[in-house]
């Protein structure tokens, strides 16, 4: 569990896949593109995981 005020759970795939699940602020987001070549907690991850927290704080206003 990512967020225990919120009940977040993610997970991550090979490649860059992502499944973030918020039911507090009713979102659920799946990222299933990939990146050309695999890598291995490159920045590519945290930048793209960075912005769902804030889109999640952002729709429970």
């Amino acid at each position: 569990m990512v967020n225990k005020k919120h009940g977040v759970y993610c997970a991550l795939g090979f490649g860059g896949q992502m499944l973030y699940i918020d039911p507090h602020a009713q979102l659920v987001v799946a990222k299933f593109s990939s990146y050309p070549t695999p890598v291995d907690g490159g920045e590519e991850f945290f930048h793209a995981f960075a912005a769902l927290p804030a889109l999640a704080k952002a729709l429970v206003k």
